[in-house]
């Protein structure tokens, strides 16, 4: 069906995926379209392979009126299905995760069992195992055999997350047509001779030839045992008329022409790399996550060791992606991950970090959230994902960074109906007025005057947005503009719209986006704005004292003995600063100016020479290269007479 998401080869809804296998969903089906006296069946999922400690919902799908699990001999209760009129269709428990065996019981309505079936933790791969659908081939060029591959560990258990790549050789009569693993991110060749294992299966389809005799089908991978099928292929029941084509074509050609596309494409380095990598890799089944300090933050305890094991320990790719969500997939904003290895610190994006095997975890504030270490498997994507799940609580509720995007899923409040948006955002309803507000947003004490509004709406009109400080209708709120979003919509596509408000927002505010009509907000973000590049008015000082002046609106005049004026937190950034300009006048032929930067302990001085002028003029100086955040204090000494209306840094 039409791929879900368009990023993929096609739809993941469905019941059987491309190599026939079953979905966890589909015995779901199964269970309510067949009787249970006649042909009783149960299934568990998920398979029982986690981290530590991780709460785990397990479900239980049968035809059976009652189900009963067991963990490790101890029964974890017993559950009824009404299959007629019941809501619910399996029956469910939640347990952390700890090695043993799941073993599910059911029973009629009285009593007696039907059937049982279990789920046994396992460890990393140790065999191959191959099971075809038939041993006997017809060589009559169509026929096919299907084979599916799995993988056991030492104790004979299946490891049903295994991800190795399989080598498949075939010599005899038969052919090796195609391998699949239902892995709808999957972009190896189907003809080759190496797949991965997805879910822990691949299935290898051979098709026959014209000859009878033996059929050898090996299966290799590194470091497991590999493991040889035998098969027969005779003479087929009617005769093949002569000349007749065969469906299938050479296998060996296919793989053989991919890289010679792949040497024409993208050259002979890239060519070397896609073997070695079919030849020698091990890919991650599992990230096994385990804690120093359990999975509980409070006041007294704000950080918690992590760390992460890929499992097999000999994988191919050892690289890590960290990231933390709320229990809806919404990025945590309330807890800091720090790294071990390199000092890194960061707060969770929609990408991950990508830090080392070892984090701390820091809590800014209550809540809940699932912390997921992540593997590529050498891929684009990120294909292996485990997690656990903390809470936090008696540190207050942390606040929200505007400066980082903030999903529009993080309203604190709204007016009037709203429903999740796509990506974690935020849609009104199509009628009525809507106020959607974000309460608790830091943006520091300079502040910011410039928002992003990311949005999807179809009327293709100018759609008006107010923007608030506070809450429409509650005291001492501001409405700052009345903003307008136009653009041609793309189905399904937040396209982004940048507006400057007419002054910054400063310190602690809740912050309020109001609609007229139907619109999808996917959030906001304000532009970071530095204060030592920005134009500051004389009067937004931090500090003033001295023996002469006068503040007004915007300037500070009539400076005259020992006057200091500071601006703390000036931060120049990195790229940093070279000249000063001074919009101001003098009464007299010329005002010096005494420019201090202050970092720490160390100090750097630097004059101005305002000459006099009488009305407001602007006048440029050089200054040795500066970078970073100082203190800068404007120092006038005995005998001045200034106005001051405003400077910038550049």
């Amino acid at each position: 069906g039409e791929p879900t998401p368009y990023s993929t080869k096609n739809s993941y809804l469905g019941q059987i995926d491309t190599a026939g296998f079953w979905k966890d969903s589909a015995y779901l089906y199964q269970a309510e379209w067949t009787d249970g006296k006649k042909a009783p069946m149960v299934h568990i999922f998920p398979y029982w392979d986690f981290s530590a400690g991780q709460e785990i919902d397990v479900r239980v799908c049968t035809n059976a009126p009652f189900v009963e699990l067991f963990f490790n001999g101890v029964s974890l209760g017993r559950k009824e299905i009404d299959h007629k009129h019941g809501q619910v269709l399996t029956g469910n428990w939640k347990l952390p995760f700890a090695k043993g065996e799941l073993l599910a019981v059911t029973y009629d309505v009285d009593g007696r069992e039907l059937s049982r079936t279990s789920e046994h933790s396992f460890e990393d791969p140790f065999r191959i195992r191959m099971t075809p659908n038939k041993r006997v081939l017809r060589a009559d060029g169509t026929d096919l055999i299907f084979v599916e591959i799995d993988t056991l560990d030492e104790n004979g258990y299946p490891v049903k997350n295994a991800r190795n790549r399989i080598h498949i050789k075939v010599s005899g009569a038969a052919r090796l047509v195609g391998l699949d693993n239902g892995d709808s991110t999957d972009y190896d060749q189907y003809k080759a001779t190496s797949r991965r294992l997805f879910s822990g299966k691949l299935l290898a389809v051979l098709a026959a030839t014209r000859e009878c005799g033996e059929i050898t089908v090996t299966a290799s991978s590194v470091g497991l045992l590999p493991e040889t099928l035998h098969l027969t292929a005779v003479l087929p029941e009617k005769e093949v008329p002569a000349g007749t084509t065969d469906y299938f074509t050479s296998n060996e050609e296919s793989e053989t022409a991919f890289f010679e596309r792949v040497l024409k494409e993208d050259g002979a380095e890239a060519l070397a790399r896609l073997k070695k990598r079919f030849a020698t890799e091990v890919p991650v089944r599992r990230v096994d996550l385990l804690t120093e300090g359990g999975q509980h933050f409070t006041k007294d305890r704000r950080e918690i060791l992590v760390t992460a094991k890929l499992l097999p320990e000999n994988a191919t790719y050892p690289d890590v992606v960290w990231r933390m969500t709320s229990h809806g997939g919404v990025d945590a904003n309330f807890v800091e991950l720090f790294d071990e290895e390199s000092g890194a610190r960061g707060v969770s994006t929609q990408r991950g970090l990508p830090f080392g095997r070892k984090v701390f975890l820091h809590a800014l504030g209550d809540g809940d959230f699932r912390l997921r270490a992540c593997s590529t498997n050498g891929e684009e994507k990120l294909c292996v994902i485990s997690e656990l799940e903390f809470s936090v609580e008696g540190l207050g509720r942390a606040a929200l960074d505007p400066y980082g995007f903030l999903a529009g899923a993080l309203y604190s409040r709204n007016q009037g109906d709203v429903t999740n948006g796509n990506e974690h955002g935020v849609a009104t309803m199509r009628e009525g007025r809507t106020v959607i507000t974000f309460d608790r947003v830091d943006f520091g004490d300079f502040g910011s005057d410039t928002v992003t509004l990311p949005i999807f709406e179809l009327d293709h009109r100018n759609l008006p947005i107010e923007i608030w400080e506070g809450v429409p209708g509650e005291e001492g709120a501001e409405k700052l503009s009345t903003v307008f979003y136009y653009k041609q919509p793309i189905w399904n596509t937040y396209q982004e719209e940048r507006y400057v408000l007419p002054r910054r927002i400063c310190g602690m505010q809740s912050i309020s986006f109001v609609f007229e009509s139907k619109v999808h907000l996917k959030g906001f973000s304000f532009e970071k704005q530095l204060k030592g590049l920005a134009r500051l008015c004389a009067a937004e000082r931090s500090a003033l004292y001295g023996d002469a002046y006068q503040v007004e609106e915007k300037a500070i005049t009539g400076i005259g003995n020992n006057v200091t004026i500071g601006f703390d937190h000036m931060d120049f950034g990195e790229k940093g600063i070279t000249k000063l300009i001074i919009c101001g006048k003098s009464r007299l032929a010329k005002n010096t100016i005494h420019v201090r930067f202050r970092r720490g302990d160390s100090q750097v001085n630097t004059i101005a020479e305002f000459e006099g002028c009488e009305e407001y003029t602007e006048r440029e100086f050089p200054l040795e290269a500066l970078s970073g955040t100082y203190l800068v204090n404007f120092v006038f000494m005995p005998g001045c007479d200034f106005d001051f209306l405003w400077f910038q840094f550049s």
